[in-house]
C-alpha cells in the first residue's frame, strides 16, 4: 500500500503541471512517449509484430495533430461511426466466452493505444478543466466502485475476468461518478458552451456514460490480461503495473467522451 501511494503521488506531481500548461506540446511529447511505452507493454505480452510502435504513432500524430484540429464535418459522421463500433465490440469482448483471435491485435492497437491516447490529448487541447472533469469521473467511479463492492458486493459483474468486481460496485461508481462530475462542473462554474449547449440532463448522462464506459476499459484491459494469464502489463509504475494497467479506463472514457462532445 505504502509503495502504490508513493507511486500515485510522483505521478500526480508530473501529470498536473503538463495538464496546466498553456502550451500543449510537452503533453504531446508526453502522449507520444505514452504511445510508445503502451504498446511496447502490449506487443511484448501479446507476442505481437513490432510494426505496432510505427502504426500506433502514425495513428497517434493523424489524429492529434490533423484529423482533431482540422475537424472536417465529412469525417466526423465516420469517425463516430468507427468509435462507436469500437466501443461496442469492448462490451462484446469482455463479455463473450472464448479465445482472442489474431486480428485483435490491430484492433486493440490502432484503437485502444494510438487513438485512445490521441483523444486524452486533444480533449486537453480544447480545455483542460475538460480534462480534469473526465479524471473526476473515473477516480470517483473506481475510488466508490471499489467500497461500495467491498461493502455491499453480492452479485459478480465479470466473475471470469476479474473476480472482485460486483453489480453493486459498479452501479455505485457509476451514481458517484455522475454526482461529483456534476458538482465540479458547477462548483467551478465550467463554461461547455464552446464544446455543447445541453442540459443538465445531458451532462448527467454524458457523466454516467464516461463511468460505465471508464469501467468497461479496465474489463477490456482484465480481459486480455486473463488472457495471457498475467497479473499486469508491465511494472513501469510500482504498485499500481504499468501504463495500461493504470490508464486502461480513461483511454476508453476518453473516447465516450469526444463522441458525445463533437
Amino acid at each position: 500500500m505504502k509503495t502504490r501511494v508513493i507511486t500515485a503521488i510522483i505521478m500526480i506531481s508530473v501529470l498536473l503541471p503538463l495538464i496546466f500548461l498553456k502550451n500543449e506540446v510537452p503533453l504531446e511529447i508526453v502522449g507520444a512517449l505514452f504511445v510508445l511505452l503502451a504498446t511496447y507493454e502490449y506487443v511484448r505480452l501479446a507476442k505481437a509484430s513490432k510494426i505496432y510502435f510505427g502504426l500506433n504513432l502514425l495513428v497517434y500524430g493523424i489524429f492529434t495533430y490533423y484529423v482533431y484540429p482540422n475537424f472536417d464535418v465529412t469525417l466526423l459522421p465516420l469517425i463516430k461511426v468507427l468509435v462507436g463500433l469500437f466501443i461496442v465490440f469492448t462490451f462484446y469482448t469482455v463479455f463473450r466466452d472464448g479465445t482472442l483471435k489474431k486480428w485483435f491485435n490491430p484492433i486493440v492497437n490502432i484503437f485502444y493505444i494510438g487513438l485512445g491516447v490521441a483523444n486524452l490529448i486533444v480533449i486537453n487541447q480544447t480545455g483542460y478543466m475538460l480534462l480534469i472533469y473526465l479524471l473526476i469521473v473515473i477516480s470517483m467511479t473506481d475510488t466508490f466502485a471499489y467500497l461500495f463492492g467491498v461493502r455491499f458486493g453480492k452479485h459478480r459483474l465479470a466473475p471470469t475476468i476479474s473476480p472482485k468486481k460486483s453489480v453493486e460496485g459498479a452501479v455505485a461508481g457509476v451514481v458517484f461518478g455522475v454526482i461529483f462530475g456534476v458538482a465540479y462542473y458547477y462548483i467551478f462554474n465550467l463554461d461547455f458552451s464552446m464544446l455543447f449547449n445541453r442540459s443538465l440532463f445531458f451532462l448527467i448522462i454524458m457523466s454516467a456514460a464516461i463511468s460505465i464506459v471508464g469501467q468497461m476499459g479496465d474489463l477490456f484491459a482484465s480481459k486480455i490480461k486473463r488472457f495471457h494469464n498475467v497479473k499486469d502489463f508491465g511494472d513501469l509504475f510500482p504498485g499500481h503495473g504499468g501504463i495500461l494497467d493504470r490508464f486502461d479506463s480513461l483511454l476508453l472514457s476518453g473516447m465516450i467522451l469526444m463522441l458525445l462532445i463533437y
